[in-house]
């Protein structure tokens, strides 16, 4: 039968107004018979009850395979064929929303409004079923494996014989778990995709499937985080010889943190927290996060794939900037792929340097560079953002340190004698005193993690999980400032490479350089940073930033000058609005920037 008339016979209009959609019934059968399928339309306002499907689409490109809906053949991809054939009841029908079934995918006004609601499709749905593959040799073992662990959660891996979880007789620590087969039930395609995240954050209640092997997502949660838990609560203790193998990667995209969602949830910490997954539409980075986000940006952005991705992610940030009056999406950029102005991020572009879930920006909040003004920006037809600030000063002098291998004295004591040669570092803060105190703070971004006791009773800095950035990181305070500067010279003067060193260093120097401003202070600045370019801070901005101003020759006197955004930076000393408070005390004003 022709697709035209397929579509036809098989596709009802929806009335968006009333949020329908339809519904397959999978009749019930056997793992290898044939499926003859049907669909009802049914409105998300009379609250449904079905299921809905959460798998990887896989290639359009490969053989399909048939099933019968509404006594038509419709040719499904391979991956979905199985996905049916693994939950299907034997002796019952199954009700569920499948969006390569259940949405008309030749009809671009209805891809576009269904794809605006399936937030809400997934978050009402009674069950997600998450099809991640078909089943292997040992994934029954493994299923029963992490299920036992599970259950038997409050028993420790360490300790006295009798309080020790043993699986099969042996201990968990010393054998007793077949990492090898629970890796593999791990390893997935579903991970890595942008449509699966809002599906598994969304879900009330979750189902994991391999084939007909299915594990509650509550489940795995427990096991991912039976070995972490016990060492936090230090009933347990980590040795090398344990066979502890939950710090594996193939863990950590099944670690899905989102915070609270509330109407006032933005859409750059999804944005950028899943910006590794991929799609098969560039668009889908930004529709496949709108049900992660308030209610706000579901209403402003709706779903459109004729729009071009350039103007698609230069709008959502003009609608950040509106919504929350803040310019904190400027720390999300990177490099760039596709055509877009220096002020707006490339969500396409996924490297080495955004593989660090807490650079600047996830701890952003910790600073107040504008003082939290709320920013007045907007974005005019040219894609260009119009917005004010302080300019503080300049790139005077950079310096790039080389980490080859953590923190070394060497790199810190480069750093400083190019920071004490600068003419005007030292009466910038006080006296030299103050310019010491200042870099110390500078190193770690005047940045501070709580303190726990060590195995051996020594006080250190402990590891954090960084997709909870509120949770670790604060800013000193005074009084801390001495303590502070003692560990880091400890630290640079005798070499160690404990714990917290690299990893606050790491956060503050990464993708940076150490530079010296033109009135003496002190910072890191975006590697891309050259002499002479503008260090401004932005109202709506918590980070200072760096500007390079575009050569505007032949262009009419009465406009503004125009610049490009380089990057932020770290400045000692403008980073809780002191630029501000020199325009509220009459000795500075504030200035028209065009980013473009």
């Amino acid at each position: 039968m022709a697709n035209e008339c397929l579509e036809t016979l098989v596709y009802t209009p929806l009335n968006s107004s009333l949020n329908e959609i339809r519904l397959l019934h999978l009749p019930p059968g056997g793992e290898y018979d044939d499926f003859d399928c049907s669909l009802s339309v049914v409105s998300l306002n009379d609250e449904p009850r079905y299921e809905a499907l959460s798998y990887v689409w896989g290639d359009n490109l490969e053989v399909k395979l048939p099933i019968l809906l509404e006594k038509n053949t419709v040719q499904i991809t391979r991956n979905l064929h199985s996905a049916l054939r693994g939950i299907r009841y034997p002796n019952d029908e199954r009700v569920l929303w499948i969006d390569a079934l259940c949405i008309n995918q030749k009809n671009s006004a209805e891809v576009n409004t269904q794809v605006a609601i399936m937030g809400d499709i997934y978050s009402k749905a009674g069950c997600v079923l998450a099809y991640i593959g078909e089943d292997f040799d040992g994934c029954d073992y493994a299923v029963e494996t992490m299920s036992y662990i599970a259950e038997n959660c409050n028993m420790h891996f360490d300790g006295p014989e009798d309080t020790v979880l043993r699986v099969h007789g042996v201990p968990i620590a010393k054998g007793g778990v077949a990492w090898d087969l629970i890796y593999q039930f791990f390893e997935t395609p579903w991970t890595s995709r942008v449509w699966t995240a809002q599906e598994h954050v969304l879900a009330k209640k979750m189902l994991v499937y391999r084939s007909r092997l299915s594990i509650p997502l509550q489940t795995l949660h427990i096991f991912m985080d039976y070995v972490p838990r016990h060492i936090g609560n230090e009933c347990c203790y980590y040795r090398k010889d344990y066979d502890l193998s939950f710090r594996h990667d193939v863990f950590k995209q099944w670690r899905a943190y989102i915070r609270h969602i509330t109407p006032d949830t933005g859409i750059l910490f999804p944005l950028h927290y899943y910006r590794i997954r991929q799609s098969g539409k560039s668009h889908d980075k930004i529709y496949g996060m709108l049900g992660l986000t308030g209610e706000i940006y579901k209403a402003r952005i709706r779903a459109d794939y004729e729009i071009s991705i350039e103007d698609l992610f230069t709008n959502v940030v003009s609608i950040e900037g509106k919504a929350t009056g803040r310019l904190d999406f400027l720390s999300y950029c990177r490099d760039q792929k596709l055509d877009l102005p220096s002020w707006v991020p490339d969500w396409t572009f996924y490297d080495k340097s955004c593989e660090d879930e807490d650079r600047e920006g996830l701890f952003v909040f910790l600073y107040n560079a504008d003082g939290r003004r709320l920013s007045r920006s907007f974005v005019s037809a040219g894609r260009k953002l119009f917005t004010s600030g302080v300019q503080i000063s300049t790139v005077d002098r950079r310096y790039e340190p080389r980490f080859e291998s953590g923190l070394r004295i060497k790199s810190i004591a480069h750093m400083w004698k190019f920071a004490t040669a600068h003419p005007l570092s030292a009466s910038y803060y006080g006296g030299m005193h103050g310019l010491e105190q200042a870099f110390w703070l500078t190193m770690c971004g005047s940045l501070v993690a709580p303190a726990r006791q060590d195995d051996d009773g020594v006080a250190s800095k402990q590891a954090f999980d960084m997709t909870k950035p509120r949770d670790p990181w604060r800013r000193l305070r005074e009084v801390e400032y001495g303590e502070t500067m003692e560990f880091w010279k400890q630290v640079a003067y005798e070499g160690q490479e404990y714990g917290p060193a690299p990893l606050l260093f790491k956060k503050v120097t990464e993708g940076k350089c150490f530079v010296v401003l033109a009135n003496g202070a002190v910072g890191f600045a975006p590697a891309a940073c050259r002499p002479g370019d503008a260090v401004v801070a932005l109202t709506g901005g918590s980070l200072p930033c760096v500007l390079r101003r575009v050569n505007d020759d032949g262009r009419p006197e009465r406009e503004y000058p125009r610049w490009t955004f380089v990057g932020c930076a770290y400045v000692h000393g403008s980073m809780d609005g002191e630029a501000f408070e020199s325009v509220d005390k009459g000795l500075d004003y504030t200035r028209l920037f065009v980013l473009v």
